[in-house]
């Protein structure tokens, strides 16, 4: 035994490879024939599914790979001659999952192989398989044995790409893989590529081919061969396995794998060729009484050893059987199958016969007389448990269809030759009466509901033109144009009654009272629904064709015609929009020498009194402004303004021009009487305090808003420039002379002043060349005489250092 393969599909595990036969004779060197088989398993516990072996008649063979291509199983095969001469040879088969052999194919080289060394059947994905195998065979060339090797691309329908073989006039051509077989590569980018190694003489070769073979203007060794595929077919059959040792396997994670078993396959048949190949069932097919039993025997070939195995179905009571025989009694009438079967042969063996059981008492009856509607049909059934029937007119069937009135017969003989006849009498059916109403009268898109009686069975409607549903009792029709409906409607099975109801169509013609509207407050709209109706009838109430309008809302209105037919239609006053605002500057005053700027608003015209058109106007004197504006609505709005007096605008409110030291400071003040100010300095204040020389000019407000500006030039003036410092001051609060500090003319840049005590310790200390000391040290006024050191630098001087002393008097 040998398993080879494996494969996965579904839920099954298969297992495949070839098992030796030692009661056959093998053509080359004493190996054991072998066949090969399938074990089908369940993938959850590895119990047996089915197994199988597989052979051709006369013949070896060898599965070596197994795929799984789809839903079934692929096998490749090498077959070798035990029974004759036969070559060696390549096939392959297609197996369902079930164990059925679906096609077989065998390839033929161009060359006769004495002995395949490998084979191989790659599958691929487009349909398509790589079919490889090598060998040995005589070549005239040189005595001895040679080896060739074949390649070849197949579809699944027997189509060859292409073959090519390679060989050698070396001592030795042959090829190898690992495991003696190809691999299919995956190489990135090339799928479908074949790899193959192979060694002439003792040299070593590896050769890749795309999915079109190998390129043969650059090889010595590759040539187009002439392959061929033919059907071949193989047996099958099952065996079972004989479980002798079981053993453990320790897996490397140190885990035990249990239930493994050393296995012996068994054979249920000795060869392909089975003795028990016929059985034929004899005895009667036709019974007319119950009360008997009937044999039946099962002949077979003369030595087979298999039982017969007999199969009844329900109501075919067995009361003996053997190998050869079955009796048996009918409890009922009917039709029934009997059975025998070989079931242990391997090709199993079954026959069967049909018996009919009929009785004498069967009751022939085609039913009372009856009527039949015009056009419909009756059938009549005499029963199915007679062997033959004859009607009126000859026919031999047990049914008989009646098309018109009249009287039918009909004569049978049953299974034990009693003669039975019965007759029957159609008449013909009086007619079904039906009312779906007098004809109807509608208007324009109005329905009408049709109404049809209760009592019948069903209903069918036509034409089918603008209804509701052609098979309801009740249905809703809404015809545009004059139209008649038909009703069918069945009172008993083939039986109907038939009606119509013609409806005529009246129009109203159209209203239009126009679109909606909408208009301005104090404006009205008007309505017109036209002269052409008997009658008027307005949401509002109104009566007459038209109506005016001042407030929003709906407006419908109902016209109807002399016959009574109505048209509608509905309008809507949409907005009643208010008036535009004008809103003007009413201001009365204005300055002299200045203008004001009169603003009408944001609207869609204007018209002033002065003729402008525009949303604003530029007025300077006094006088009545008026101004007329139109909206996005087209309403109207109006506003007026006066301007009736005219203010002086205020002026020379500065102080004459005047002159600064380069290191002083100068106040510009202007009158505080004014509502607002603003210096060309940005100061909003009344009086700004200066530093440099320049012209300096404020712009002021009165009170009645009238705009003035004045100026004045500042230029610079010689002062003097130095250091002095005063030898005593008065601390007394009487504001003369109450602060010590030193008097510094000029630009200072850098200062430092400080007052020492008579201990040489510091009083007083500031930066701030307008800060002094006050005579004070803790809070408390001092006395006496004191100290002073400073240290000042004037823009454009050195720096310089003065001291001295200062008396305190009281």
């Amino acid at each position: 035994i040998g398993p080879l393969g494996m494969a996965e599909i579904g839920k099954r595990i298969f297992i495949s490879g070839y098992i030796s036969n030692p009661n056959q004779e093998a053509p080359y060197n004493s190996e054991y024939n072998r066949d090969g088989f399938i074990i089908s398993l369940n993938q959850s516990d590895g119990k047996t599914v089915w197994s199988k072996t597989f052979g051709a008649v006369g013949f070896s063979n060898f599965f070596q790979q197994m795929y799984a291509y789809g839903s079934n199983l692929l096998l490749n095969d090498i077959r070798t001659g035990y029974l004759g001469s036969e070559n060696a040879r390549q096939s392959y088969h297609f197996i369902d999952t079930l164990g059925n052999v679906l096609k077989s194919r065998l390839v033929l080289p161009k060359e006769s192989l004495l002995a395949p060394f490998t084979c191989n059947v790659i599958p691929l994905s487009n349909n398509k398989l790589y079919l490889t195998q090598c060998g040995y065979q005589p070549i005239d060339l040189q005595p001895g044995y040679f080896y060739h090797s074949y390649w070849q691309k197949v579809d699944t329908s027997d189509v060859i790409d292409w073959n090519i073989a390679a060989s050698t006039n070396r001592q030795r051509f042959w090829y190898s893989t690992a495991g003696k077989n190809e691999a299919l590569a995956s190489l990135g980018d090339q799928p479908n590529h074949l790899l193959k190694a192979y060694y002439p003489d003792e040299n070593f070769v590896f050769a890749k081919f795309d999915s079109s073979g190998p390129d043969l203007s650059n090889s010595c060794d590759f040539y187009v061969s002439s392959n061929t595929i033919i059907p071949e077919k193989i047996l099958s059959f099952p065996i079972s396995w004989i479980k002798d040792t079981s053993i453990n396997l320790v897996a490397v994670n140190g885990a035990t794998i249990p239930n493994i078993y050393y296995a012996q396959m068994r054979y249920q048949c000795p060869d392909f060729f089975d003795s028990c190949a016929f059985i034929k069932i004899n005895g009667t097919g036709s019974l007319c009484d119950l009360k008997q039993t009937y044999t039946y025997r099962a002949s077979k070939t003369t030595g087979c050893s298999i039982p017969t195995k007999w199969q009844v179905p329900s109501g075919v009571q067995i009361l003996s059987k053997t190998d050869t025989d079955l009796t048996v009694r009918i409890t009922s009438f009917g039709q029934y199958t009997i059975y025998a079967l070989l079931e242990n042969s391997c090709n199993p063996v079954i026959d069967s016969i049909i018996v009919t059981a009929a009785s004498s008492s069967a009751v022939l009856n085609l039913g009372a007389d009856t009527s039949l509607c015009s056009g419909n049909n009756l059938n009549l059934h005499a029963g199915s448990n007679f062997l033959s029937y004859k009607w009126h007119n000859g026919s031999t069937d047990s049914t008989y269809t009646v098309s018109q009135p009249g009287k039918y017969w009909i004569t049978v003989t049953d299974s034990c030759g009693n003669i039975l006849s019965d007759t029957i009498t159609v008449r013909k059916a009086s007619a079904v009466p039906i009312s779906i109403g007098a004809d109807r009268t509608k208007c324009n898109a109005d329905t009408i509901r049709l109404s049809a009686p209760p009592g019948f069975i069903s209903y069918t409607w036509s034409n089918e033109y603008n209804i509701s549903s052609t098979s309801s009792q009740n249905v809703v029709v809404n015809p545009l144009i004059d139209t008649s409906y038909f009703i069918k409607a069945e009172k008993t099975p083939g039986c109907f009654a038939y009606d119509t109801v013609r409806i005529k169509v009246n129009y109203s013609p159209a209203i239009d009272i126009g679109s909606d509207k909408s208009f301005c407050l104090g404006d009205s709209v008007l309505f017109d629904a036209g002269a052409a109706f008997q009658s008027y009838l307005w949401s509002s109430g109104e009566t007459s064709n038209q109506i005016i309008v001042k407030t929003p809302g709906v407006r419908s209105v109902i016209g109807a015609t002399l016959d009574g037919c109505k048209s509608y239609d509905t309008a809507k006053v949409t907005s009643v929009f208010p008036l535009p605002v004008v809103s003007l500057d009413k201001q009365p005053t204005l300055c002299t020498g200045t203008s004001k700027t009169l603003d009408a608003g944001n609207f869609s015209s204007y018209v002033w009194n002065t003729g402008a058109n525009t949303s604003t106007i530029t007025v300077n004197s006094t006088g009545v402004y008026a101004v007329s504006v139109t909206d996005a609505n087209g309403c109207r709005g109006h506003d007026s303004t006066t301007i009736t007096t005219l203010h002086a605008a205020p002026t020379d409110f500065l102080p004459g021009d005047t002159a600064i030291c380069s290191y002083g400071n100068l106040l510009l003040k202007a009158p505080s009487s004014f509502n607002s100010y603003l210096w060309n300095t940005g100061s909003v204040s009344s009086a700004i305090t200066i530093t440099q020389p320049g012209i300096y000019w404020l712009q002021v407000k009165d009170n009645n808003s009238c705009e003035g500006i004045d100026s004045v030039i500042v230029d610079i003036k010689n002062c003097m420039k130095g250091f002095y410092v005063p030898s005593a001051f008065t601390p007394n609060d009487d504001g003369k002379n109450d602060v010590f500090r030193p008097l510094l003319f000029g630009t200072v840049i850098k200062y430092r002043f400080t007052i020492y005590n008579r201990w040489g310790e510091p009083v007083y200390q500031t930066s701030e060349v307008q800060r002094g000391w006050d005579g004070k040290l803790a809070g408390k006024l001092q006395s006496g005489v004191f100290a002073w050191l400073c240290t000042y630098q004037f823009e454009g001087d050195i720096l310089k250092t003065e001291k001295g002393t200062v008396t305190i008097i009281w």
